[in-house]
Formats: C-alpha cells, sequence, structure tokens
C-alpha cells in the first residue's frame, strides 16, 4: 500500500507532504491521501499541517484531514488545538447548504484505519458532513459526551434526541451552534428551561444505556440497514 510505505519515510519528507496538501493545483487524488502520511510526521508539523487542509475547497480533503488529527490527538494527547480555529472550521462546514450537507460522500472512507467512534451502528444513517463536525468538535471538547450526543442524534425517541441536543446546545458557541442548530432539525418546544451545565451532563451520561438500546433496536427493525 502506498499510503503504509510513504508514511514509514514521512518524517524525512514532511515538507514536501505538507507542501502538496496545502497545493490546490496538486491531483485530488493524491491530496486526499496525503492526511493519512502526515499522521507519520512530527506531529506538531502534522496537527499544523492538517488544520490548515481544513480550509480545503474539496470535502473528502477535509474529512481526511479530520480523521487524522483524531489520529495525531488520540496518539500525542500532550498536543493542543486552539478551540478557535477548530469552532472556525466547524461554522465553515456548518454554513453550506443543507441539500449539500447532507449529499457530501467520499470516494475512499478509511474506516478501517481512523476507525468509527462517530459512526458505529449509525454508519449509514449519518451524514458525513455531520460525523466529520463531530470528529472536530472532540478536538477541543470531551469526547466521550459527544460521542453519546452524536448517536443520540440518530436515535428514534425524541426525548433522547432532545438530551444530545440540550447537551450540545450546553456546550457549542453561538457562533456554531446557530449554524450548526438550522441543520439539526431541533423540534423541541420553543419555550424551554435553561439548565445547568452540570446537570444537562449528568443526564447524557445517564442517558447512554437508553441511547445504545434504542439504536440497536432500531438496527433490527426489519428492512433497515444495520
Amino acid at each position: 500500500d502506498a499510503v503504509t510505505s510513504l508514511r514509514r519515510v514521512a518524517p524525512q519528507i514532511a515538507d514536501q507532504l505538507v507542501d502538496a496538501l496545502l497545493h490546490p493545483e496538486q491531483p485530488f487524488a493524491v491530496r486526499r491521501r496525503i492526511p493519512r502520511v502526515l499522521t507519520g510526521c512530527p506531529p506538531q508539523q502534522a496537527a499544523e499541517a492538517l488544520l490548515e487542509g481544513l480550509s480545503d475547497k474539496r470535502f473528502e480533503v477535509r474529512y481526511q484531514c479530520g480523521c487524522a488529527l483524531g489520529v495525531v490527538a488520540k496518539q500525542n494527547p500532550e498536543i493542543h488545538f486552539d478551540p478557535q480555529l477548530v469552532f472556525e472550521a466547524v461554522q465553515r462546514e456548518a454554513t453550506v447548504d443543507k441539500k449539500v450537507w447532507d449529499t457530501q460522500q467520499l470516494l475512499e472512507r478509511g474506516e478501517q484505519e481512523y476507525g468509527s467512534s462517530f459512526a458505529g451502528l449509525v454508519r449509514d444513517r449519518t451524514s458525513r458532513s455531520l460525523e466529520h463536525v463531530f470528529r472536530l468538535l472532540a478536538l477541543v471538547l470531551p469526547k466521550e459526551p459527544l460521542q453519546i450526543a452524536f448517536r443520540g442524534l440518530h436515535t428514534a425517541d425524541e426525548n433522547l434526541r432532545g438530551i444530545a441536543l440540550e447537551y450540545l446546545e450546553s456546550v457549542l458557541p453561538s457562533s456554531v451552534r446557530e449554524p450548526l442548530w438550522t441543520l439539526l432539525e431541533d423540534r423541541r418546544p420553543a419555550q424551554r428551561p435553561v439548565r445547568p451545565k452540570e446537570e444537562v451532563l449528568a443526564t447524557l451520561m445517564r442517558s447512554h444505556h437508553s441511547i445504545e438500546l434504542n439504536l440497536a433496536a432500531m438496527n433490527k427493525v426489519p428492512g433497515r440497514e444495520p
């Protein structure tokens, strides 16, 4: 595999890899694979290049940069990601037309390599856009509650969806929340009490088991994709 081979020598060619990723005139087929190679580079250099890659015009390049950033963050927990840069990237993703948001696809997922922490049981029901946004948010927000909220959004239970939305509402800055909300279909009553963040988080964590049961039941419905 060319990606695996290049990753072995990535530290020696890091500058060339970064230039190729960020140069829009390079072939798309090449640039969409470079983020996976960059995970073999010095972590700080890789993180900075991948964050820049989140501004690319091609969704798959941005998606692959997000996946690679998740790998870098997991392998190097000491690396700090600037929340403002990450939130700006999420804001850009959330300001696309809803039809574009719903239909963005990938030529190559690379899921076996990256894992599926924001997919799993909901892989066939979630949009790639939402998966990408949550992966980015996990760089600067607690990952476990985000994973639970992500999965809660895909349940058939409006109460569980509401719990997930309430958590997101409590942790996202308005610059991200407002454009994202137009895409998430919030069907809760307009007039509702605002609870303390700690209480909202506790409710979400208690709902984890119910969310998993709901998703598992949905996957057993005849004719529904697993």
